[in-house]
């Protein structure tokens, strides 16, 4: 099937204009993309009109994504077969453990935080919410679990990987999601300070149990 320039376009703008939660402006979108300055202007004008966009600053018109976009990602996240079929475990895992939980999905080289719950008793304040977009990046342990896009996925191996970060001193559990086609679909993550404490053993068995759980409701079978 034929792409379609102008949709690509108007996509590539508002990926743009999401990276920047302070604000873009014209100038740096059109230069950022390589596009006319008047079809970059056009767009935007559009966008605005419909609210998918606004100005965070109106004296220099810098641009940041509007509610029409939030909207419709709200639906997306209501509709979302990862998030109704894992929603549920995430949550009391996160209350029990006291953990934050994020569910992610890959798209072309990023990764994006389509879900997250963080319980009032987490130890960590997390930041990073939904719509968070982190870079593709295979020595990050949030885009390792991807790597299984591109090998045979061999269910007894079904991994919770682990990552401690030196400077935040951030712990990080990743463990992917399949479906019936064998695929990697998304990914499930957990982040909590580091801490010397007796659970880690069954706090990494009971995420796992979560990401075999949903991949099961996914469709996937396991060999």
């Amino acid at each position: 099937m034929k792409e379609n320039p102008s949709v690509i376009r108007i996509l590539n703008i508002l990926d743009l204009i999401a990276k920047h939660e302070e604000g873009i402006t014209l100038g740096d979108i059109y230069r950022t993309l390589d596009i006319s300055k008047s079809t970059a202007h056009n767009i935007l004008q559009t966008l605005y009109k419909m609210d998918a966009v606004y100005y965070k600053d109106p004296r220099i018109k810098s641009y940041v994504i509007g509610s029409k976009m939030f909207a419709i990602g709200s639906i997306y996240t209501r509709n979302s077969n990862i998030i109704e079929r894992s929603e549920n475990e995430l949550k009391h895992f996160a209350d029990t453990y006291h953990r934050v939980v994020v569910i992610t999905k890959k798209i072309e080289d990023k990764i994006i935080y389509v879900y997250k719950y963080q319980p009032r008793t987490a130890t960590l304040n997390f930041q990073d919410g939904v719509g968070t977009i982190k870079p593709y990046d295979l020595k990050h342990v949030m885009s390792k679990v991807y790597r299984t896009y591109d090998v045979p996925f061999q269910s007894e191996q079904h991994p919770v990987l682990r990552s401690y970060d030196d400077e935040s001193k951030i712990e990080t559990l990743v463990s992917p999601l399949l479906n019936f086609e064998q695929k990697v679909v998304g990914a499930i993550a957990t982040f909590d300070l580091l801490m010397d404490t007796e659970q880690k053993p069954e706090i990494s068995v009971s995420f796992q149990s979560i990401a075999r759980l949903v991949s099961k409701r996914l469709g996937y079978i396991e060999k």
